[in-house]
């Protein structure tokens, strides 16, 4: 469970790490290795995706040290993005990998090798912005390369740093879409939701100049959980996350989604619902889901 961990902190730091993300879809000309001996960044280039208990994260090495990390599925909600700069060191044995996160000013310090088959083992637990990095493997991510391409796949909505002036999602929607995906990540190790955002190590605070965060866990019900959004200006939308645990096909998933208020409100409205026969969420009056 602990990589499993790692990857939800990997996807919490970006999603977090930009305010205002802008969509956008980068354009790169197909790039193909130079003859003879790859440079170590050459060899990078393209999709690498690992897959452990249902949750996979691809890391899509591009040219001008370009990194983009693209979420895990989640039903009914669009997968997406985060656009990241990197550095490769290959002269140290294993290699070293600094990754740096938008809005941070301390880059994530890691190791990586090529495995005699052709992957990538990758340090993940324990890396954090500003901590020393790793002297050596410990519970390793394998990554395994799934394209030379260097696009995004088509549906992924890229979340970058470069529009932040843009108001497309704001503040509190991206924060209640990490929230959720945190819990859902939290679901998936621990088999609960977490009822405090301290547990779900975001860094995000209660309160920020627009808006207060609260989870709300409904009393004696483990199968939900809700996050909301409460401006504290009334020319704002109020925000509602939810995630639901239900069935398919027999197993155990978590559907997530938000609500948000058709117009300006400091009052909160009605918890989102969860039709058990769809498994798709249905806001309260006065709202609409987002998609």
């Amino acid at each position: 469970m602990h990589q499993l961990s790692s990857v939800a902190l990997v996807l919490t730091l970006c999603s977090t790490s930009v305010i205002a993300p802008n969509f956008v879809i980068p354009s790169y000309a197909q790039t193909t290795p130079t003859p003879g001996a790859a440079t170590e960044s050459q060899k990078l280039l393209g999709a690498w995706e690992m897959n452990q208990d249902g949750l996979s994260l691809t890391f899509i090495f591009a040219p001008d040290n370009k990194l983009f990390i693209v979420s895990s599925p989640v039903p009914n909600a669009p997968r997406s993005a985060t656009e990241l700069k990197y550095k490769v060191n290959s002269a140290p044995k294993p290699m070293h990998l600094d990754v740096f996160l938008p809005r941070t000013n301390k880059p994530v310090l890691t190791i990586f090798e090529y495995t005699a088959d052709g992957k990538i083992r990758m340090q993940l637990e324990g890396t954090n912005p500003g901590t020393p990095r790793p002297p050596q493997f410990k519970n390793g991510t394998i990554f395994a390369k799934i394209s030379d391409s260097i696009a995004l796949p088509e549906g992924v909505e890229l979340i970058s740093d470069s529009g932040s002036t843009t108001r497309e999602a704001p503040t509190a929607q991206t924060y209640v879409t990490a929230i959720n995906r945190a819990q859902q990540a939290y679901f998936l190790e621990k088999s609960k939701f977490s009822t405090n955002l301290k547990d779900l190590e975001l860094g995000t605070s209660p309160d920020d100049a627009e808006y207060s965060y609260q989870i709300q866990q409904p009393t004696g019900s483990q199968a939900r959980v809700f996050v909301t959004a409460t401006p504290k200006k009334p020319d704002l939308p109020n925000y509602t996350g939810a995630v639901f645990v239900t069935k398919s096909n027999g197993e155990s998933i978590t559907v997530s989604g938000i609500c948000q208020t058709n117009k300006s409100t400091t009052k909160q409205l009605a918890m989102p619902t969860l039709s058990l026969s769809t498994n798709t969420i249905s806001c309260p009056a006065n709202s609409s889901l987002i998609k």
